[in-house]
């Protein structure tokens, strides 16, 4: 790349699941790069090293705009580096309106890994598309019963901002 000029960049990644949301790297020039997300796109994600532990919040993300998920919540992602053997794993999306308690959240959706899988697979309760308003809170959470294997999990949620 030549940044010997300001400019924009524009990246959009694409994969197996499609095209991907677009990221902007603005004012690319000598020895400095910013970049921020594309207008509209929201993304966010968790990792977690080691056995994955039963009854822990993974994501625990307040909302400072409104933002929106496709159907089941594509293009998120979530990944284990190693699979469960016996048993499989959903893991349970949760929404707390407002910023209430724990008590009055709700589960919107959730993502599975199979029995030998590390790619999950997200639905979304009620296979619609969900919303969160500023103030709102996303809570990913594990059961209290998991693989006994199950291991190093990354999640990325992908949403966009309206």
């Amino acid at each position: 790349l030549d940044f010997a000029s300001t400019r924009n960049i524009h990246i959009t990644p694409f994969g197996g699941l499609g095209d991907g949301n677009t990221y902007v790297i603005t004012n690319a020039s000598n020895f400095t790069i910013t970049g921020s997300q594309s207008p509209g796109s929201y993304n966010f994600g968790s990792t977690y090293n080691g056995l994955v532990p039963t009854g822990t919040c993974l994501i625990r993300l307040p909302f400072a705009v409104p933002v929106q998920f496709a159907v089941n919540f594509t293009p998120s992602q979530a990944w284990l580096e190693t699979a469960p053997a016996s048993t499989p794993l959903t893991i349970p999306i949760y929404q707390i309106k407002n910023g209430g308690s724990i008590a009055t959240q709700v589960q919107v959706g959730s993502f599975t890994f199979a029995v030998g899988s590390q790619v999950a697979t997200f639905t979304s309760i009620g296979n619609i598309i969900i919303s969160f308003n500023a103030g709102d809170i996303i809570r990913v959470v594990t059961p209290n019963t998991v693989d006994s294997v199950a291991a190093n999990i990354g999640i990325t949620m992908s949403g966009i901002k309206n």
